[in-house]
């Protein structure tokens, strides 16, 4: 977690040609609440929750962690990287049809607007996909749960697209 850095999401200081992980995470200590409706894009179809499973099965109510996503390379000649992935997803969130439909609870938190993100490079040999994988196991371990907006634990096994 060490490794970690944060900006916000509208600095232009990302990295343009790196892989690595990144996470959303709210600074607010104010009691969370959801809109009804998710103003993310639809590519994949409507991605709004019902508030009752936003509030009594997603929500970790003791993490400010909101979302962890990677950043890979699964080819040498891919283009994805930190800047590219985080634009996706904050894109998405802005109503696009972006390329990024993980973490899509993320834009039903009211505050959605207000979260920061933090991100770190990994260098070979380690790779995102683990990286991605041991924070989200650290976030089970500590809370319970995975981070509010993850739907699964990542994988070390493959280390593809991100």
């Amino acid at each position: 977690m060490k490794k970690l850095r944060s900006l916000r999401p509208r600095d232009e200081a990302w990295p343009k040609k790196t892989a690595g992980v990144y996470l959303a995470y709210r600074e607010s200590d104010k009691p969370v609440s959801f809109l009804r409706h998710s103003p993310a894009g639809q590519r994949r179809g409507d991605p709004t929750l019902p508030l009752a499973s936003l509030r009594g099965g997603l929500w970790v109510p003791d993490s400010r962690v909101v979302y962890i996503g990677k950043a890979a390379r699964p080819k040498s000649t891919s283009t994805n990287s930190l800047r590219r992935r985080v634009s996706a997803y904050l894109r998405f969130g802005a109503g696009s049809k972006a390329s990024h439909s993980g973490g899509y609870p993320t834009w039903q938190l009211r505050d959605s607007a207000d979260l920061l993100i933090a991100w770190c490079v990994i260098d070979p040999p380690e790779t995102p996909a683990c990286f991605e994988h041991d924070l989200i196991e650290a976030h089970i371990a500590r809370f319970g749960a995975r981070p509010f907006a993850n739907s699964n634990s990542g994988s070390c096994d493959l280390d593809q697209g991100g």
